[in-house]
């Protein structure tokens, strides 16, 4: 209400009374002064007053109330348009289940990581059916919780798009319930997307050499359990290269460690070049490297260590004039090669045998592939 309505309504509740009182009131007025009242008689003029008076009070209370009851439910009326702006767009999730999983409410911030409209899940769909099978179970287990005793229950799931993409999230719902029982689920859902692909990076850190790119002596490890475990199901040899850069030390002491970082770059780049596509690279520290060949026999592997022993010969790393006349330098390498035997759980034995045959190559002169057998 504007200021000028406001002010007219006012002169409204002072004016109308006294035209009421006055209408009613004047007759009186003057019948008592034409017969004089005696003086023992209340005073017109006073009741008059006091007419004028309370009429004028109750006028200005009425407009005053008023205008204070509308600001009350205009600025309601804005909260919940707030509250509702808010619970509609807000940064995470929201739903309601009935007691059988039905979806009786959502946001639009859910709706929009869904992919679809409310009118096309409210009331019509089980919100079960937008969880990955894989995840379910969780679910099911949670909201179990609460509809149950607890009336609280949280998971951490997928949830599958229209689009079939998958959004990892947790759930976090408690239950609304009256005295006659449980009445729908109040959930809260969080996308999981920017922590999870935090995870796998950090996994991935963890797990690599960062000078090279190759996976660390972790993550040959890792991969190790699960090659030993399909070798043996699949009754297919596991092949193992241990490799070593030759007078990698004198690089480094002659030239510096950063020409030495890139002679290890060069290496990781021709070998990655020369192996397929389901072999294991790693770095095992240092000059040290391990290869590990899913499927092949030491026939096999002999060759490839061979021809990754000629590539390597060949293959001048660019390190500068500054470094060399040239600007380019040669290196070597030596390599012990051996296989994982059915019975061996895990890669250590094979990694000794192989580090035999690598201190045998390199006591028979450096650049050289010798077999380490069982």
């Amino acid at each position: 209400m504007t200021l000028k309505v406001l002010c007219t309504r006012l002169a409204l509740a002072v004016i109308v009374p006294v035209v009421l009182v006055t209408a009613t009131q004047y007759p009186i007025f003057r019948a008592h002064l034409d017969t004089r009242l005696e003086c023992a008689q209340a005073p017109p003029l006073l009741i008059m007053t006091l007419l004028y008076g309370l009429s004028i009070a109750f006028g200005v209370f009425w407009v005053l109330s008023s205008h204070r009851q509308r600001v009350l439910k205009r600025e309601a009326l804005q909260h919940a348009r707030e509250v509702q702006d808010l619970y509609e767009h807000a940064p995470c999730g929201y739903h309601s289940l009935d007691a059988h999983g039905r979806i009786v409410k959502m946001n639009h911030t859910e709706l929009d990581w869904l992919g679809y409209r409310a009118d096309e899940v409210i009331g019509k769909v089980h919100y079960r059916d937008l969880i990955t099978p894989e995840t379910r179970e969780a679910f099911e287990a949670a909201f179990q919780g609460v509809v149950g005793p607890d009336k609280e229950g949280s998971a951490e799931c997928e949830l599958l798009t229209r689009h079939g993409e998958k959004l990892p999230v947790i759930i976090q719902a408690t239950a609304y319930a009256t005295q006659r029982g449980f009445v729908h689920s109040r959930a809260i859902v969080f996308d999981l997307s920017e922590r999870k692909q935090l995870e796998e990076t950090l996994a991935r850190q963890a797990m690599t050499d960062p000078l090279t790119g190759l996976g660390n002596r972790r993550y040959l490890q890792d991969q190790a359990a699960m090659e030993i475990a399909r070798a043996k199901r699949r009754g297919e040899p596991l092949s193992l290269i241990v490799i070593d850069l030759d007078h990698f030390k004198r690089i480094n002491d002659a030239h510096g460690h950063d020409v030495g970082d890139l002679v290890l770059q060069a290496f990781a780049h021709q070998a990655r070049e020369l192996l397929r596509e389901g072999d294991v690279l790693c770095r095992m520290g240092g000059e040290e490297f391990a290869v590990l060949l899913p499927a092949t026999t030491q026939e096999q592997a002999m060759q490839v260590a061979e021809r990754l022993r000629r590539r390597l010969e060949t293959s001048a790393v660019k390190v500068g004039l500054d470094v060399t006349e040239d600007g380019w330098l040669s290196y070597t390498v030596s390599l012990g090669v051996t296989l994982v035997m059915p019975e061996e759980t895990s890669l250590k034995p094979a990694i000794k045998r192989a580090d035999q045959g690598l201190y045998a190559a390199k006591d028979a002169g450096r650049n050289q592939a010798l077999w380490q057998t069982v």
